[in-house]
């Protein structure tokens, strides 16, 4: 015979309910959301995944990790989250050849495997524009023009705009009045390209004739313009380059090798900012590192910083002065960090830029490694994240977002080149005239196509083609291939 409960009995099966209620939504919360920071159980029991995200060029690739697609959340763009340990993973796509890498992952850890640049299994080299010769020739910084020198006599340029699939030259001539002894009979001209500036506009040009030398600067947007930095100043300089974009004001050496700021607007010569400097690299139009030397006896080399309104330059080693050495600057993740190589050795400090040498403990050792051999070359990608030092018979790569070391060896029948970036991951190197790409860490290689060694190599239109300088049996051509199909 059915009795009601009581009220009391009534009040205690909500609480059991209610409490079993809200135990399995905190239960099933806590999983959700340790499943969600990657925990998972393993062999080892129940621990913290690493999470990777994945992208390519193009995009809408398989991914599969050590041979599996499972537990990938899709074509790339996508994530995973796999257990800690050493993992293979690959990314295929039709048409394209694999790409694939091995790293060894620790347990709570995110790694982003962003950079893939997939390559066509088959590549297709096509012919831009013809040249009877090619003296030089330089991509823009924007990826959107290459600037084609025919004649190192002559003072007209080709402009080539890349920016689209139907490729447009046009012709750039420096009017005579804007350089020295343009009508002298006789007179041996001879016109250097050395670099463009960040905007992507102006062209910097060493003018030699004769036995005298002066810098013009080429408006690309109207040659008319174009300007001569040594007759505006009346000053005898080299080793210069833009500061900022509005092809006005420059960072050069003067005859005694002491660095200075010149505005040609403003019609000014700044103090001496570095002296004795032998090399020096300019980074975001106003950070400048820099290798020097004393004047004492004996004479010995410094490694440093200057900052664009710092009182005087922070040096941060001195070296014997046979030592080979070089430095490089880079601003990734919302820090500083310098690099110095001496010899085979090199150092990397990160923290913030010295304000002056008061403060020069404001950089701190974060790490250190040997190179194969002594150091010719060290450069951080764009984007700061990565670190190669060159030697003749190779390079050593650092990645500094996740302190990880690769060392690659190079073997070549030609002197060595150094590697440059073609973008934030991949190097590109034109030795033994073929154009190779590979990534950071010397994976991945691919050889693109043949090409004349010592002119410049970019992307365009996305990473949709890369660009070169090629030579047939008649002529040399701008020449592209499809590396996005």
């Amino acid at each position: 015979m059915y009795h009601r409960p009581s009220k009391r009995q009534l009040i205690f099966r909500r609480i059991v309910t209610y409490t079993f209620m809200t135990l399995a939504v905190v239960v099933i919360a806590g999983f959700t959301v340790l499943s969600i920071m990657g925990y998972r159980f393993s062999k080892t029991g129940f621990e913290q995944g690493a999470l990777v995200q994945f992208n390519s060029h193009p995009g809408g690739a398989t991914v599969l990790i050590d041979g599996s697609s499972n537990g990938v959340g899709g074509n790339t763009p996508t994530k995973a989250s796999v257990s800690s340990g050493t993992h293979t993973f690959t990314i295929q796509y039709p048409g394209y050849d694999t790409w694939s890498k091995t790293l060894t992952l620790a347990s709570g850890t995110l790694t982003w495997l962003d950079y893939d640049r997939l390559i066509p299994t088959h590549l297709t080299l096509n012919k831009v524009f013809d040249y009877p010769t090619i003296v030089s020739a330089m991509p823009s910084p924007d990826q959107q023009n290459v600037l084609i020198q025919t004649d190192a006599a002559s003072p007209n340029f080709n402009l080539v705009n890349i920016s689209t699939d139907a490729s447009k030259q046009s012709v750039l001539a420096i009017p005579p009045e804007a350089y020295s002894d343009s009508s002298a009979a006789g007179t041996a001209h001879n016109f250097k390209v050395i670099g463009w500036d960040g905007g992507s506009r102006y062209v910097l040009i060493d003018h030699t004739y004769g036995n005298q030398s002066e810098w013009l600067v080429l408006d690309t947007d109207n040659p008319k313009n174009t300007q001569n930095i040594t007759m505006s100043l009346s000053v005898n300089i080299h080793d210069v380059n833009f500061a900022g974009s509005s092809g006005t004001v420059f960072y050069g050496l003067d005859s005694s090798n002491n660095l200075r700021r010149y505005d040609i607007s403003a019609g000014t010569i700044s103090k001496v900012l570095i002296s004795n400097v032998k090399t020096y690299k300019l980074y975001e139009n106003n950070i400048i590192s820099f290798v020097g030397s004393t004047t004492t006896n004996p004479v010995e080399q410094v490694v440093g910083l200057y900052r664009d309104g710092d009182d005087a330059p922070t040096v941060l080693r001195t070296l014997q002065a046979d030592q080979t050495a070089n430095i490089d600057y880079a601003h990734y993740y919302n820090s500083d960090y310098v690099a110095i190589s001496q010899g085979s050795q090199v150092t990397i400090l990160d923290g913030t830029i010295p304000s002056s040498t008061t403060h020069s403990n404001s950089l701190q050792s974060f790490a250190s490694f040997a190179a194969g051999s002594n150091v010719t070359d060290l450069s951080f990608s764009p984007s700061g994240e990565y670190l190669v030092a060159q030697s003749p018979d190779g390079f050593t790569s650092y990645d500094v977002g996740y302190n990880r070391k690769s060392t690659v060896s190079l073997q070549h029948t030609t002197s060595a080149k150094p590697l440059q970036w073609l973008d934030n991951a991949y190097l590109w190197g034109d030795n033994d005239s073929k154009l190779t790409i590979r990534e950071f860490d010397g994976t991945n290689v691919h050889v693109i196509n043949t090409v004349v060694p010592g002119f410049g190599v970019t992307l365009a239109q996305g990473g949709r083609y890369i660009y070169s300088i090629g030579k047939t049996d008649s002529s040399y051509q701008l020449q592209r291939v499809r590396l996005i199909l």
